[in-house]
């Protein structure tokens, strides 16, 4: 699992439109091509960051279910003194 504050990982979308512009597919949304080959869970737009230390906690993810969706939002929970 790999989590951001961002909206993404992958390139913003200026950068991505210049790279896209003449052809170059290789480089639009390589994060999100990462799936094809390695089965791993993005979440994006976390917030309160900061507030986790850098170690000594685990996080688990509340999902919403969504029908017929590829991608839905999870409600994420640090979870210290374990």
């Amino acid at each position: 699992m790999i989590g951001t504050d961002a909206v993404g990982s992958d390139h913003d979308f200026d950068s991505s439109k210049e790279e896209f512009a003449p052809g170059d597919r290789s480089r639009l949304w390589e994060s999100h091509r990462v799936g094809t080959d390695l089965e791993y869970y993005q979440i994006e737009k976390l917030t309160r960051l900061a507030q986790l230390p850098s170690r000594g906690f685990i996080v688990a993810c509340f999902p919403t279910k969504l029908a017929r969706a590829s991608a839905g939002w999870v409600r994420p929970v640090a979870i210290f003194g374990l």
